[in-house]
């Protein structure tokens, strides 16, 4: 036999509430999720490294790629291989060693252009020949410091990442707690804050993460949608 009781409610006002205003259950944010490969990485930089070729004035072929490891380990950073034209030289960059940085690679230059015209190692004099020599030491200085920048950008990229998903996953466990349905709220994941501010509320307590809090702006709740989540989450069935 089954035996159930269930709260009796006769009356619901279809009112919105800040979530200030409820008796919520707090959380406690994650440090991290596991939710992100970071497989849009690659993509990411890719796209990032064109344009900081674009503005050092460097022309890149359809070769370019790119290398990281972005894991603070031994032989982590970034590099990229490919054809990268100068206005006085054309080089090409091939991968070398087992790592992914800066100094993982060689640089080859192929030809000096002077005056508009290309011309090619066998056909160096000695001038020319201590010409290529110099701008090829002065293109991996410009190289070292791209593939420097570059791996910063891409920590960067990562920490804000895993933020966002700690925030995310913040949100989520917060109606997972108090058994609300997501779809009951109108939210933006872009619309919080990691501090307090006039007009954002606090729905977590301090967690074990930098995070000090998350604060969402003006978030309401509809009075109908919490009393329906208190009743489901107070049902009581007992199975005889």
């Amino acid at each position: 036999m089954m035996k159930e009781h269930k709260p009796i409610i006769e009356k619901i006002r279809t009112e919105e509430k800040l979530l200030s205003e409820l008796d919520f259950n707090l959380i406690d944010l994650k440090s991290s999720n596991g939710l992100d490969e970071f497989d849009y990485l690659e993509l990411d930089l890719t796209e990032l490294l064109k344009a900081k070729l674009e503005e050092k004035g460097l022309k890149y072929g359809e070769d370019l790629k790119v290398y990281f490891d972005l894991s603070y380990s031994q032989g982590s950073g970034f590099c990229f291989m490919g054809n990268i034209t100068t206005k006085k030289a054309f080089f090409k960059i091939e991968h070398s060693g087992n790592y992914y940085h800066y100094n993982s690679k060689s640089i080859e230059l192929i030809n000096l252009i002077i005056k508009n015209k290309e011309i090619y190692q066998d056909e160096f004099n000695k001038k020319q020949e201590e010409k290529a020599i110099k701008e090829e030491e002065d293109f991996n200085i410009i190289y070292t410091e791209i593939c420097k920048e570059m791996a910063k950008i891409g920590y960067q990229i990562i920490e804000e990442r895993e933020q966002e998903n700690v925030l995310k996953m913040g949100f989520i466990d917060f109606l997972t707690e108090n058994n609300l349905n997501y779809d009951t709220f109108d939210y933006d994941f872009e619309d919080y804050k990691t501090t307090e501010e006039k007009g954002y509320i606090k729905i977590c307590n301090d967690g074990d993460t930098s995070i000090k809090g998350l604060w969402i702006k003006n978030l309401k709740v509809k009075i109908d949608y919490f009393v329906k989540a208190e009743i489901n989450k107070y049902e009581v069935k007992e199975l005889y």
